[in-house]
């Protein structure tokens, strides 16, 4: 026996077709996480200290804050947040980790940071206001990046030990 496809079937079946198949072709970089769009909207709370386009005509937005002498840029556009730290002597942005990303994400949006209301030069912008970590915030960085730098440097021992084991395994042979 043949079964026949009713016109809501037949509905319901185009639009998951539909679904699947935009989701299919669809770039990484054209959809966002949960946590993505939550995290933008919580930054685009806050009143960014410079705001430009890009030549090809892309919105970004750049966020200032001073964690005691450094300097971090967080720039976000309408996909994606990244920061780089400043170099003051050299006026180089270097490009920072996820998880220094995320860390500072967290704390904008947890009301860690204070706005200050004052000009500041950097790099290649005129910032009109900048951010500051609270105490409680700046205490809280602080254990999160030294967690992170003890990560890094066991890893670096690991690669070492691992570059040892090998030479060690060679001479043997």
């Amino acid at each position: 026996m043949v079964s026949h496809l009713h016109y809501f079937d037949m509905k319901l079946f185009l639009a998951f077709f539909f679904l699947v198949v935009s989701t299919a072709f669809a770039s990484p970089k054209d959809t966002l996480t949960v946590k993505q769009m939550e995290n933008l909207n919580a930054i685009r709370q806050f009143k960014p200290g410079f705001e430009g386009a890009t030549t090809s005509g892309n919105k970004y937005s750049v966020y200032g804050l001073k964690l005691k002498r450094r300097w971090t840029l967080l720039v976000v556009d309408s996909l994606s947040i990244k920061s780089f730290q400043l170099n003051r002597k050299t006026g180089e942005l270097s490009d920072n980790t996820e998880t220094y990303t995320d860390m500072i994400v967290t704390s904008m949006r947890a009301k860690m940071i204070k706005v200050k209301q004052k000009r500041k030069d950097l790099a290649d912008f005129t910032l009109i206001n900048y951010y500051r970590m609270s105490t409680k915030g700046l205490r809280l960085f602080q254990r999160i990046n030294s967690t992170e730098n003890k990560i890094k440097r066991l890893e670096s021992q690991g690669k070492k030990a691992k570059g040892l084991l090998e030479k060690a395994k060679k001479i043997k042979k």
